[in-house]
């Protein structure tokens, strides 16, 4: 008794199926006869027609102690008909002319099965040096297990595709749609450069297709990628201020911030309030308050917040430094080194990022503290001159002489600043006729 045999059919290849002889007369010598087969219908001896129906090989079977010395070899062309395409008609004659029954072999072609790409996911921060992709498939037939291909569909968006051997910063073998590489070609994935905004989801395509020589394409598999939104912290600015004693001082650009990803809003917040005056945001008359650095973050509604005023890129926060009446420091005279040190406040500038699970970095980012210097002139007050009397003795004039009398003018300084040697008297009136 023989079964049947199914075999497939690639769609641009031959294919040999084997049917391996089991039951013959046992301890028995003989041949394997052909006899006929028949192809789509049309039946057509083993000796007439073999050359253009190739089916049966040529060398002859012999049979030895009841078995076969080797399998039937089928070949059936890539132009087989799908279902049942042949039939193959034989028997065994052993040694002593005893002849089996006639046994038919019938041959159905079925369908190659697709081979399977895998679909993937990964996830990656912007600026990545690049992440591993592993592209594979599988495969149910027998002639497409180790002889599969991948072939890129379509390619990502946000990034690009590397084909390389290892991750390396030297991967700058971009990948290409309609591309064909083996099985065993490694891939990577790179991101754009942390600051850009191609972050967010991105994808590409790919199949497997089976056979070195060519053969049916799996469908698609998508490889899902998750590019991961990268934060940087922002960075603050503080320039020394100047100002006169008893006068306001409006610190526009003394607080500074950028930002390295764009998108952020950006606002300061006092973190230590100076020592001889008060701040105040413009338009407010309440001061402003002092926040603990450690307890952030901040809301840019609590009572140490300066809101942010945009001058191109960077963010200015413009502050009302109200010094008290008293204060000035010694600091801008070159001959007064010594005296009151410059008013000090410090700051730190937080941006507004909130993170998320597809985001990596702080959240929100905080700059390092910055302090802002403010030194107060003292202000010029007039100085105040001395009068003077003067007691001169007339001569009688026997024998005409005149009197001279020096005169010493002076004057008290009311700044601490000045230096009383550059003073100069300005004589406003002169004496009478009777005095030179």
């Amino acid at each position: 008794n023989f079964s049947s045999s199914d075999i497939d059919s690639p769609s641009t290849s031959t294919e040999t199926a084997t049917y391996v002889i089991t039951s013959v007369i046992p301890a028995k010598t003989g041949n394997v006869v052909i006899l006929s087969y028949t192809v789509n219908g049309v039946t057509r001896t083993a000796s007439s027609d073999s050359a253009t129906y190739p089916i049966i090989a040529s060398s002859a079977i012999s049979v030895v102690n009841g078995v076969a010395s080797s399998p039937l070899s089928i070949t059936v062309p890539n132009t087989a008909s799908k279902g049942a395409w042949a039939t193959v008609n034989y028997y065994v004659i052993d040694s002593n002319n005893s002849q089996s029954a006639t046994v038919p072999i019938a041959i159905n072609v079925i369908p190659p099965n697709a081979p399977t790409a895998n679909s993937k996911s990964i996830r990656t921060p912007l600026g990545t040096n690049s992440t591993l992709v592993a592209l594979d498939g599988s495969a149910t037939d027998q002639a497409d297990i180790g002889g599969m291909t991948i072939y890129i569909n379509t390619v990502p968006s946000k990034g690009w595709l590397c084909a390389a051997a290892t991750n390396s910063t030297a991967c700058n073998s971009k990948v290409a749609a309609g591309s064909s590489w083996p099985l065993s070609q490694t891939f990577y994935f790179v991101p754009d450069v942390v600051g850009s905004t191609n972050y967010g989801s991105d994808s590409f395509n790919y199949s497997v297709v089976g056979r070195p020589a060519g053969g049916i394409s799996s469908a698609a598999a998508q490889v899902s990628i998750t590019i991961l939104q990268v934060n940087r912290p922002p960075t603050v600015f503080t320039y020394p201020q100047s100002g006169t004693q008893g006068v306001n001082l409006t610190i526009q650009t003394g607080v500074q911030g950028t930002d390295p990803d764009s998108g952020n809003l950006l606002t300061a917040y006092v973190t230590a309030l100076p020592s001889n005056g008060q701040l105040y945001v413009f338009g407010s008359a309440t001061p402003l308050q002092a926040c603990n650095p450690s307890s952030g973050p901040f809301s840019p509604s609590s009572p140490c917040a300066v809101p942010a005023t945009l001058l191109g890129s960077t963010s200015s926060f413009p502050v009302l430094y109200v010094p008290n009446p008293n204060f000035f420091t010694n600091y801008l005279r070159s001959n007064n080194p010594t005296g009151t040190a410059p008013d000090t406040f410090s700051v730190l500038v937080q941006d507004n990022f909130a993170g998320s699970a597809n985001t990596v970095g702080p959240s929100p980012g905080v700059s390092s503290i910055g302090q802002v210097s403010i030194n107060m002139q003292e202000a010029e007050v007039a100085p105040v001159s001395a009068n003077i009397g003067l007691n001169v003795t007339r001569f009688d004039g026997v024998n005409s002489n005149t009197s001279t009398v020096p005169v010493l003018l002076t004057g008290t300084d009311q700044n601490s600043e000045d230096v009383q040697s550059t003073f100069r008297a300005l004589i406003i009136s002169l004496p009478d006729s009777k005095i030179a």
